[in-house]
């Protein structure tokens, strides 16, 4: 299996601007914790990071960052053409065909909304027994 963008250097400064301002709150190290909101556009940020191939070249590289810090400037983006090209690279990345995505601990859903934004099938549940609604 090729090495995925995540497994690479992702440009953490520019991508942390934008979930602590307006897009979301907190910054990529906050990602981890059970409780935590995930931001739209970290969510993004990272599950096109872990969905396509890491770049071969500096200039795809650069190419890539662009890419994935323009579509994560906003918490709903609405530039269809940059939608497109990322789903273009989902595909290729993984035999012509969009992939499933499972999120097992999905919470508020931020992971498969941007999954499914981002063209992919994704599954979401949650294991947390206790109800957040109360």
């Amino acid at each position: 299996m090729p090495k995925r963008f995540i497994e690479d250097v992702l440009p953490l400064t520019e991508l942390n601007k934008t979930a602590q301002t307006g897009g979301g709150i907190g910054s990529f190290n906050a990602m981890h914790p059970y409780f935590a909101r995930r931001p739209l556009t970290a969510s993004r940020a990272m599950t096109l990071a872990a969905l396509v191939d890491a770049p071969e070249s500096e200039k795809q590289r650069e190419e890539l960052e662009q890419l994935l810090i323009s579509l994560s400037q906003d918490e709903w983006p609405d530039n269809p053409l940059l939608l497109e090209q990322a789903q273009e690279l989902i595909r290729q990345a993984h035999g012509g065909r969009a992939p499933r995505v499972l999120d097992p601990f999905a919470g508020g859903g931020s992971m498969p909304l941007e999954a499914m934004r981002l063209g992919c099938e994704a599954t979401a549940m949650d294991l947390n027994r206790w109800p957040t609604w109360r």
